[in-house]
Parts: C-alpha cells; structure tokens; sequence
C-alpha cells in the first residue's frame, strides 16, 4: 500500500473534503524531501535549471467556518515535526523569516522550511505586504542557490540553497483581501497551487463517547507508518529521471500544452508544467520511492492539476474588488443557494442591496457575474420586469479521480 492510500485511510473519518486531505499529503512529503532530491531540466544538452519538490505551495480555499479546512492541516504539521523538517506555524515578520534562514558575513544556514499557515490571512497580511514579505516569498519560492536580501540597519541577509514549501487555508473573501492586484502582476499567485471545494462528501459526528481499543492500536500503527516511511523518504538523494514511457509521454502532452497556452509570461499555464512535474516526484516517492517517473504519476498529477483547475474561478472572483463588494458577492451566492439556485431580480434587490454601497453597484455585480458565466438569465417578463437568473457557476469535479 502506497504513502497516499496510508493517509487518506487514517484521515478517512476526519470531515475535511478528500480533495484537502490529498493536497495535505501531498504538501507533507514535498516539505520532507525539500530539495534533497530533483529533476534537471536540460535543452540542448545545458542543463537550464532544477525543479525540487519542496517548491511546492498549495493553499486550501473554502468559505468561512466551513469543511474544517484549517483542522485538516494539522496532521501535516505533527508528522513534519515528526521527521525534523523546520516548520514554521505562526506570523512572523519579513525580517524574522530571512533571519531564520539565512545570516549576514560567513555562515552555514540552509534556506530550507515549510510554513504552515492554518489561517493565511494572519501569515501574509497587507502590513507584512508593505514589508515586502510577497516580494520574498516569490524570490524564495523559485529556490535560489543564493539570494541576498536587502535591510535596513542589519546590511545584506544572504540565504544558500533555499526551498520553501507552503501550505495553507484561507477563505475566498481573505485572499482577495491580502493579496493586492499588483502582487499578481509578478506572478505570485502562478505559483500556488489553490485547491478549492464548497461541499465535503465526509461526515464525523463525534457523537461516541468511548475509544474503541482495537481502532485506537490499528489508527497508532498507521500514523507510525507515516512517520517511518517520511524518514525513509528523507533519506533519498540526487537526480531524477524519466521512465521511457514517462518521457514520451510528457514530450507528447508539452507539446500540446504549448500549442494551448496563453501569452502571459507570469501566468498559471506558464507555470503549469513545472507543477505538473513537482506533484509527479512527489507521487512516484510516496508509490515505490522510485526515482523515474512513470506514466502512471504523471497522468494522475495532470489529473489532480486538472480538478484544482476547475476550482480557480471561485478562488480570484474577487481579487481587485473593493471590500464591500466582496461581502456582497457572499451574500448573493448565499441567496441563489437559498432558492434552490435560481432567483429573481427583484429579490436580489430587496435582499442584497444593503450590502452593496449602491444599487448601481448591486446591478454591476450582477453583470460582471453574467459575464463571468457564474450565473445567467433564464426567462424575462418584458410587462413587469422580472427577471430570473440561474447559478450556473462550476464546482469541484468528482473527488473520487484522485485516485491514490
């Protein structure tokens, strides 16, 4: 049995949606093997550079209080505490960070640690923004052999070999509220991985009140498992390599790739490769610790990436609104989900309108998201104005293709 099946069996009752709980896994073994292991990426015989599963960063996105997004990383961070790996679960200023890393003069620091960030609203806040703690972030997340990082008073903080992995939760409203546009513009978001889910096919009532003994032993044995085997995991080393197969079929999938992907340098489809290959390391070590990989990784990371992908409407709909409108936008969803889905003009006026600065811009928000195809127009009653509109935005894709 694989890593992957080890720990969705042992958080199988715990009610955050699968999807979370696989990206949570998948977080946990890149943070382990950070970039002790890679994949060189070489044309025409130079080697270009190296793609280290530690890069990984994924944030888990859902709404408010809902589906234990921030319980679920919990697990992530006791097994990484665990195995040794330097976690990182609280704010910290942008200073304290390249402390933690790197030094001034001669020193032997390596650049290597996972944050964790339960609530990443706390962690990556508009005040460490005017820090420059998003500029920092996306110089570390392409893990610079070195990099020095400019201070005042302190002189130049220079960090070797670094490689931070992140994983974190947030709510749709949160992350268009730390993250200004411009952050965007420099592609710090491109290299997330944003996992998105409004439901959770799982249920855990808590309403037993006595341990079973057999269940406790087995659920012991489990995480002991984890922990062994990330130990194990710890312990590979140097390059990876394709499998034959495996590499005429990511030639074969490249190339249609390219043909399809948009012309914005700092976008996700630039990007998407690169991720691609990051989660297909990270699968072929928690299947058999082989350091090929194989068509099988690869198609199921290209799987995952796609169902992650299905998700992202919901996660930028509200980058670069204005605060209210944000709220606003909440309050319409949560209308259309009252009646079934579909509603009409008129009550989203006497229902929504408070929450908006103006009925002009109520009537606007309605239009970006007819544009948007989250929601459209159904019928129309040209007598007496009724209008009657449907939710029609997309959601998570069957959890049950993420096959372990």
């Amino acid at each position: 049995m694989s890593w992957l099946n080890d720990y969705m069996t042992f958080t199988a009752r715990q009610e955050s949606p699968s999807i979370f709980h696989y990206w949570d896994a998948i977080a946990t073994v890149a943070a382990t093997l950070n970039r002790r292991v890679w994949l060189p990426r070489v044309s025409d015989g130079i080697e270009r550079y190296r793609i280290f599963p530690g890069q990984i960063m994924v944030v888990l996105v859902a709404g408010a209080g809902r589906l234990r997004k921030s319980t679920s990383i919990q697990l992530p961070i006791d097994l990484l505490h665990d195995v040794g790996v330097r976690v990182l679960d609280g704010a910290t200023p942008p200073e304290k960070l390249l402390a933690m890393l790197g030094g001034i003069g001669t020193h032997n620091k390596q650049g290597v640690i996972a944050i964790l960030a339960k609530e990443l609203s706390v962690f990556l806040n508009k005040q460490n923004y005017s820090t420059h703690m998003v500029n920092i972030l996306t110089d570390l997340f392409d893990a610079p052999k070195r990099k020095e990082f400019p201070t005042i008073g302190r002189g130049d903080v220079w960090i070797q070999n670094a490689c931070v992995t992140l994983l974190a939760a947030t709510t749709p409203t949160d992350w268009a509220e730390s993250i200004p546009v411009s952050a965007l513009q420099r592609g710090f978001s491109s290299r997330i991985i944003f996992v998105h889910a409004s439901k959770t096919e799982r249920v855990e009532d808590l309403a037993d009140t006595k341990p079973d003994p057999i269940r406790m032993v087995h659920a012991q044995q489990l995480r002991q498992n984890l922990v062994d085997n990330l130990k194990s995991f710890a312990k590979l080393t140097g390059p990876f390599d394709f499998t034959d197969a495996g590499r005429t079929w990511y030639k074969n999938w490249y190339a249609n790739h390219a043909k399809s992907s948009d012309e914005e340098s700092e976008g996700w489809s630039s990007r998407r490769h690169d991720h691609m290959l990051r989660v297909s390391l990270v699968l072929q070590v928690m299947k058999n610790q082989q350091m090929s990989i194989d068509v099988d990784c690869l198609e199921r990371a290209d799987k995952a990436l796609k169902l992650v992908e299905e998700g992202l409407p919901e996660v930028f709909a509200k980058v670069g609104m204005n605060q209210d409108n944000n709220r606003g936008l909440d309050r319409i969803k949560t209308i259309f989900m009252r009646h079934g889905g579909s509603v009409d003009n008129f009550t989203l006026t006497e229902q929504c309108v408070k929450h908006f600065r103006s009925f002009a811009e109520l009537n606007l928000c309605i239009v970006n998201l007819q544009k948007s195809k989250w929601i459209k127009q159904v019928s129309f009653e040209p007598l007496t104005g009724r209008q009657v509109y449907q939710w029609v935005a997309h959601t998570n894709g069957p959890l049950n293709q993420l096959k372990p």
